[in-house]
């Protein structure tokens, strides 16, 4: 009802939104500080970045917004559970959660229901979708972002993340020709250790089945999906227009986010960031006392990710780290 409800009374507003034709995407697997790059660029109020709510509710959120989400602050964790991090229903998130109550369709869905394994694979790059439901998607997903517009009053550009995204790039840019990208990279060891400790966490505590479903499959799955994540971004980089994507690595953005900051914002032509510096600085101060976890990876494992994933290794420049935990 609530859904019919929001229908009827945004159709026409959201129909008539424009969207600015430039938005900035975050890109990079998980585990790469996607989520705090997100948090720092909201900063800047010249973005509009798609809040917890409006992604956990994307059907209703227009119409229940702001008499639900106040309560339901009182019955959520304070922490994410893989690893941490401040949460709460009024930071930036990803819109991949938007799409799976939407499209009904996400890789997420595995962690649901972790005893049926991998599901929805398609849906990582949209590649292998049929015309019909790739055009069902990214409708879909055009809906989500002008309700999300219209929640924030005006065509001020959206700042999105979604590590799914990075290989979606050539269904991106054929909705947005002039997007913008940052892409995150980080250690390829702590990529997986970081991911796999992530969906275990996530399946455990969110999904419907129990905790442990996930072993059987799990590490092939975070094996396979990287790989077809990067052979999809490396076929698709050249057709970002040359000036719009900056390559940032993890290890850069946390020892300098301000001074990283700077560098997308040149990289990009994004202007000054002045008139956000105290905020920027804000957000950095709240997040220094937070611990990256450390993780125990054996030399089997690490010699898989040196023949699997070896690409993204050179490509990055991360061979001294596969070297050193070789040997």
């Amino acid at each position: 009802a609530s859904d019919i409800l929001s229908r009827l009374i945004f159709a026409k507003r959201i129909r008539q939104v424009r969207l600015d034709s430039a938005p900035l995407f975050i890109l990079g697997h998980w585990r790469t500080g996607s989520t705090y790059l997100h948090e720092l660029l909201s900063c800047d109020d010249r973005f509009i970045a798609p809040k917890g709510y409006q992604c956990g509710a994307p059907l209703i959120f227009l119409a229940s917004e702001t008499t639900f989400r106040p309560l339901l602050k009182y019955f959520m964790p304070r922490r994410r559970p893989m690893d941490d991090m401040a949460l709460n229903l009024e930071r930036a998130q990803e819109d991949e959660y938007a799409m799976l109550g939407l499209a009904g369709h996400s890789l997420y869905k595995a962690f649901i229901f972790p005893s049926a394994g991998p599901v929805d694979r398609e849906y990582l790059s949209l590649r292998h979708l049929t015309p019909e439901l790739r055009r069902t998607w990214v409708e879909a997903w055009v809906y989500f972002l002008k309700s999300v517009a219209i929640r924030h009053g005006g065509s001020r550009k959206l700042l999105l993340k979604s590590p799914q995204h990075t290989a979606r790039v050539r269904t991106i840019l054929s909705v947005f020709p002039e997007a913008k990208f940052v892409h995150l990279t980080r250690d390829p060891i702590e990529i997986y250790a970081s991911t796999l400790r992530t969906w275990r966490a996530l399946s455990d505590t969110q999904g419907l089945q129990g905790p442990g479903k996930t072993e059987p499959w799990l590490v092939e799955s975070v094996l396979s999906t990287f790989e077809e994540m990067y052979a999809c971004y490396q076929g698709d980089r050249s057709l970002i227009a040359q000036g719009n994507l900056v390559e940032l690595r993890y290890e850069e953005l946390v020892a300098d986010p301000e001074g990283a900051i700077g560098r997308i914002y040149r990289g990009l032509e994004l202007g000054d960031t002045s008139h956000f510096a105290l905020a920027l600085r804000a957000r950095v101060a709240e997040s220094s006392e937070y611990r990256v976890s450390r993780y125990r990876v054996s030399r089997e494992e690490v010699a898989v990710l040196a023949a699997r994933w070896t690409d993204y290794i050179g490509r990055y420049d991360y061979g001294d780290a596969i070297a050193a935990a070789l040997a």
